[in-house]
């Protein structure tokens, strides 16, 4: 694919399967994919536009890939 965006679409023909387990916790794919459009939407919402910095400032906890596939989704 020639962009991650295209990359996240791919990702859907995986919806019910696990794409995070932490510890004694699972999210599968669709939440997954459903967690960072929320998060991407809240960016768009707080003013982020295409071409703009962001940084995803955290441990590696389940909440990064979130983070990251939102930025590149707004």
């Amino acid at each position: 694919p020639p962009t991650l965006r295209e990359v996240f679409a791919l990702s859907a023909v995986f919806g019910a399967r696990d794409f995070l387990v932490f510890e004694d916790e699972r999210a599968t794919n669709n939440a997954f994919r459903a967690a960072a459009a929320k998060f991407a939407h809240q960016l768009i919402a707080d003013g982020v536009k295409p071409g703009d910095r962001v940084a995803v400032i955290m441990r590696n906890v389940p909440e990064w890939p979130v983070s990251f596939w939102g930025a590149v989704l707004a």
